[in-house]
């Protein structure tokens, strides 16, 4: 036998063993009143088991399935794949596949609610209360509090969460959460809903017989069995809502990966993991990782808050013996970003497949992504939106709010959602985009000082309207009013941007937070580790991952779940960028469990 036939006999034999595994999730049978979990690590190929299984298994007639997941990427990727497949229908009624919060509104809350006490009125569901201008006041917005129950309902008594403690800016607490429990109630007798209040109106159903009953006979003749993806994302309230159905005999399939809990807002416990919910003995477990090489594997595991060990790297990079790359994270500028992409382009790794994220959208470069916070004054938030909508990879979400303000131009501010307010003006969504784009491409530079820029920007507005009700700017921001303060500082200081730098573009593909990646996956990652803060939570997050100890709180382990969930995405190249009083003791770590790595420069 050939040296070199070795490996390549290892590599199917691990593939045939993956391959058995998935088809044994592909072929279990769902139960009423006994739940199948299958706990799927990193590149394990769940969506494709799940496809399969949807494509494979027969249903009785005129049955469908539902598979629900937390983001629309899941969605849109399973959709993908049945068409693909040639199997088109598998994507329509009697089908669901979306959000888990799409099917408990349609399923189990929108068709059972009275109407309005306010007539003329429908019920909404927002996907946050951010895509309401009503619910934010200043950098507060509604998804910045928790609110007590009434009858059930979360609309009572609002109180600020720690974590958005720090936009006070030295103010109390009381009057921001007087204003928010007044906003809630009033947004939520005008029928406006997100994911808590839907899921507070499924279980206030459910707990009525004679509702109850009705939508269990509907459930139960459209539907054979519910999957449940990303199962460990599931809140309090959605294992409620889960444990429900399964009670009334609808029969589950829960996957998911208890170490990529990342989302702490919403008090997950995996789902998975709640022995009254699930049968240990109806428990698959999916350990062969086809995305990542075993070097990422192996570095993978170190982050992981579970005692399980690393996966077997089972597919096409398996056997590369690309090092994990260590960067020193610069006071400023991109010079991280650009020694990620040098190293990326030597394997030849193209542009696109280049990731660059991080916990949070701060500890991104500034130069890539824009300023993260908006100033409060309305000249101020117009440079600011142009600053981040000619940045070179803003993440999506900033994107949307830049893009919220250059409307706001036209619209003057108000308390609709963007596809009211272009109702309201007879406005369509690919009208806006155009003009859009032409007012980005005719702006000044954002180096002339303000007084001069805002001259030019007014015109360049007024030209480019997307509707006929629009054609005169509203008085937001006040173009004519002069600053002395403000009027001969350059247009991007006003925005809070950085100077303009006259550096070669960053070659690099997307650059996030972790959480917006989460399923996705890339040839070359970059992991920005933040420098040390005064409340100390990166420097204990460190001692945690390097001392191979379980994290002290629950917000530690988040932190180390969002780690290990960004490491995972990458295929070929994992790197992490770090302060230079950290990079040592990562080295030496590596060093000690065999990691092969190499530092940048």
């Amino acid at each position: 036998m050939r040296a070199d036939s070795k490996p390549q006999q290892a590599g199917a034999e691990l593939q045939d063993q993956a391959r058995t595994a998935q088809r044994a999730v592909i072929d279990v049978e769902t139960l009423p009143s006994r739940p199948v979990s299958v706990v799927a690590c990193p590149g394990a190929g769940k969506t494709r088991v799940i496809v399969d299984r949807h494509l494979d298994r027969a249903l009785p007639a005129r049955q469908g399935r539902a598979i629900v997941s937390f983001t629309k990427v899941a969605g849109r990727e399973l959709r993908k794949r049945c068409h693909a497949a040639g199997k088109p229908d598998l994507a329509g009624f009697p089908h669901f596949i979306g959000t888990i919060d799409t099917f408990i509104w349609l399923h189990l809350v929108r068709p059972y609610l009275r109407p309005l006490a306010q007539g003329g009125r429908s019920w909404r569901r927002l996907e946050s209360w951010r895509d309401h201008p009503g619910a934010s006041n200043g950098e507060l917005n509604l998804e910045d509090f928790a609110f007590a129950g009434v009858e059930g309902i979360r609309v009572g008594a609002a109180t600020l969460m720690e974590s958005s403690r720090h936009k006070l800016r030295g103010r109390g607490s009381y009057g921001p959460q007087l204003w928010a429990a007044q906003k809630i109630k009033e947004l939520f007798e005008e029928g406006y809903v997100t994911g808590d209040l839907v899921r507070d109106l499924a279980l206030r159903i459910l707990a009525q017989p004679e509702l109850s009953e009705a939508v269990m006979s509907v459930l139960s003749t459209r539907f054979s069995e519910l999957v449940v993806d990303e199962a460990q994302d599931c809140s309090v309230e959605d294992r409620n809502v889960i444990r429900e159905l399964v009670a009334r005999g609808l029969p589950l399939m829960l996957v998911g990966d208890p170490d990529q809990a990342v989302y702490g807002f919403r008090d997950t416990v995996a789902a998975i993991d709640d022995p009254d919910l699930l049968d240990a003995k109806r428990s698959l477990r999916l350990e062969h990782n086809w995305r990542s090489s075993q070097t990422i594997c192996d570095l993978a595991a170190t982050l992981r808050t579970s005692e399980r060990e690393a996966d077997t790297a089972a597919g096409p990079h398996r056997g590369e013996s690309v090092p994990i790359l260590l960067t020193a994270l610069p006071s400023r500028g991109t010079d991280h970003v650009r020694a990620f992409c040098e190293e990326a382009a030597r394997l030849g790794v193209p542009k696109a497949e280049r990731l660059v994220i991080a916990h949070r959208r701060s500890s991104l470069p500034k130069d890539l992504t824009g300023a993260a916070k908006s100033p409060a004054s309305h000249t101020g938030r117009l440079a600011w939106a142009v600053g981040v909508l000619n940045a070179g990879a803003p993440p999506a979400k900033q994107r949307e709010r830049a893009g919220a303000a250059i409307l706001d131009v036209w619209c003057g501010k108000d308390d609709l959602p963007e596809a009211d307010r272009l109702e309201r003006y007879g406005v369509t969504a690919q009208g806006l985009a155009r003009s859009q784009s032409l007012v980005l491409r005719d702006l000044p530079p954002l180096d002339q000082v303000m007084g001069e820029w805002m001259e030019q920007a007014k015109e360049v507005f007024k030209r480019h309207s997307p509707g006929p009700h629009l054609v005169t700017p509203k008085n937001n921001p006040r173009w004519a009013r002069r600053q002395a303060g403000r009027d001969d500082k350059p247009a991007y200081q006003v925005g809070g941007h950085g100077c303009p730098r006259a550096d070669a573009p960053v070659e690099v593909g997307r650059v996030t937070s972790i959480h917006q990646v989460k399923g996705e996956e890339a040839d070359a990652v970059l992991v920005v580790i933040p420098k040390p803060t005064a409340d100390n939570r990166c420097e204990e997050l460190l001692a945690s991952w390097l001392d191979q100890e379980r994290p002290s709180t629950p917000e530690l382990v988040e932190d180390r779940n969002v780690l290990y969930v960004g490491a995972t995405r990458a295929r070929r190249l994992l790197a992490f960028a770090l302060c230079t009083d950290h990079l040592p003791r990562v080295q030496a770590f590596l060093e000690q469990r065999g990691i092969p790595f190499r530092v940048a420069g």
